[in-house]
């Protein structure tokens, strides 16, 4: 009887979380037509993503969700993803929520050789600009395909946006069938990688610009064949400065979802070659070349992006256990605060090379990043308290702000960061040509000319369901604000990119430690 009470206590008590729930539907179809089987993930920045799948009603429930601010992220197969955020608030479930999915474009053409042959086994590639932290722009491979026996292939269901098609020979390898291909002599033949329509340099290519529910055809290449190179060095431990056995890879830069990539076995010890290996079968172009090792408990990596132009002889490769980033973090005013909330990220410059995992702060401001492997990178922080922001960060003389901290074999001086404790908040909402409000839209508050150069000012949210949006954190000073329907993250802080909006944005001048309100003209997507 006594336990009985004290669940039912227990229950009473509970605080109940709300639910939300909502449904996937085709946004094509005339009527309602439900979509089965949708992956549906929930997110938020203060805990791990929550993930399901649609129901044959196409609906979804999530249950016991704390109140607080979600990205709500569906996808579906031959559909493009879309993404809604939703704020929950204690006591008041969402049931609301209805998303509907566009049909994902989908791309096809031919190959051919310079005798109008069709060509089997060539992979093709669509190819998307991507930005990195500081705005430094590269490419992506986003979905990849290899033609038939006709030469023919097909990229489906790719996101909404412009690309560069490139088509470049795979080469064979034991044991793994490809398509029959016409050509008797096609292994023997190499074709360098071609961008659309025709060339070799990737900045001749054309761009494709692509809409939910294109399917876009006629996008043919003719290659020319071409000799290989290939790419000979040592790799070695740079603490011991011993070759060693390991497997050594190459794979084109941007190439998030190629196949394509070379390997090769360096020579284990006690040869006296150890540490020695040869890429065969290369093609002119940049890559990234990787490599890990095991010594006893410690793993050792590397990661070096390489521009290959012909044959090289001597590459060089050092693994490393990457180094410990550390620093503390303190308010300008010299007040108290708990930290433990904020997180630091170290965001490697160049989108291509790898940045390591976040690093918790502790109560009294410390942190540690590990395993960084040498390179350049920016420095972010998440969940600042109120509306602190991060005004300076040196580690020793070197400003970490206006600047990428280079990190070489070893750990650079302690990063001494302040945070100003002045900043101000500024609350919106997106609207349209005709007044109404715009969900999911990309704003960001963008300072004046002389201080585009620094990323931390930069302030970036998505509006709501209800299209608002709340900054936080907003340093002094004069600024912009956009707010894009559709924008590649990162894509603000190029200087050329924001120019050809720069008349679009709406001026404002933030004094320290204010409040301020704006409505803002979403800017359509093309």
């Amino acid at each position: 009887m006594i336990a009985t009470l004290l669940l039912l206590l227990l229950q009473v008590a509970a605080p109940t979380q709300p639910a939300l729930s909502g449904m996937v539907v085709d946004a094509r179809a005339p009527f309602l037509q439900p979509l089965f089987d949708a992956r549906v993930e929930l997110v938020s920045d203060s805990s791990s993503p929550l993930t399901l799948r649609t129901d044959a009603n196409g609906r979804f429930v999530f249950s016991n969700v704390r109140a607080g601010r979600y990205r709500v992220s569906v996808s579906g197969q031959g559909f493009l993803r879309k993404t809604r955020t939703v704020t929950l608030v204690a006591g008041q479930p969402r049931n609301d929520i209805v998303i509907g999915l566009d049909a994902a474009p989908t791309i096809y053409g031919r190959i051919k050789d310079t005798n109008n042959v069709p060509i089997a086994n060539i992979l093709v590639e669509a190819i998307k600009v991507v930005y990195g932290p500081r705005g430094d722009r590269s490419v992506a491979s986003v979905e990849s395909a290899l033609s038939d026996d006709r030469g023919e292939y097909h990229l489906y269901w790719l996101d909404s946006g412009d690309y560069y098609i490139r088509a470049s020979a795979l080469m064979p390898k034991p044991g793994v069938p490809v398509p029959a291909n016409p050509l008797a002599n096609s292994f023997n033949t190499f074709f360098a990688p071609t961008y659309y329509p025709g060339f070799r340099d990737p900045k001749d290519a054309a761009t494709i610009h692509l809409r939910a529910g294109a399917n876009l055809s006629a996008f043919d290449f003719r290659l020319q064949p071409t000799s290989t190179v290939d790419l000979w060095g040592n790799i070695s431990s740079y603490g011991t400065g011993e070759g060693v056995g390991t497997l050594v890879t190459a794979m084109p830069a941007g190439a998030v979802a190629s196949v394509q990539k070379f390997e090769g076995k360096s020579i284990s010890p006690p040869d006296k070659n150890a540490g020695d290996f040869k890429l065969n079968g290369m093609f002119p172009g940049t890559f990234i070349v990787s490599a890990q090792f095991s010594q006893g408990s410690q793993k050792l990596t590397v990661h070096r992006k390489f521009t290959l132009k012909g044959t090289e002889r001597a590459f060089i490769l050092k693994l490393s256990p990457g180094s410990a980033v550390s620093g503390g973090i303190a308010a300008e005013s010299g007040a108290a605060l708990d930290l433990r909330s904020v997180r630091v990220a170290l965001d490697s410059t160049d989108p291509d090379l790898p940045s390591p995992e976040i690093a918790a702060v502790d109560r009294d401001g410390q942190f540690a990043v590990a395993r960084v492997e040498p390179g350049e990178y920016a420095i972010r922080m998440v969940n600042l308290p109120g509306e602190a922001y991060l005004k300076s960060a040196k580690s020793g003389d070197a400003d970490t702000l206006s600047k990428p901290l280079r990190v070489e074999y070893g750990s650079p001086p302690i990063i001494r960061a302040v945070l100003g404790m002045d900043g101000s908040r500024l609350e919106g909402t997106v609207v349209d040509g005709a007044g109404r409000a715009v969900p999911d839209a990309t704003v960001v508050l963008v300072p004046d000319l002389a201080r585009r150069d620094a990323p931390e000012l930069y302030r970036i949210e998505t509006s709501g369901d209800d299209g608002r949006f709340t900054l936080h954190g907003i340093p002094p000073g004069e600024y912009k604000l956009f707010a894009w329907e559709s924008i590649e993250p990162n894509a603000y802080l190029y200087s050329s990119y924001l120019g050809a909006y720069e008349n679009r944005g709406t001026a404002f001048n933030v004094p320290a430690s204010s409040s301020g309100t704006a409505t803002v003209r979403v800017i359509p997507a093309d």
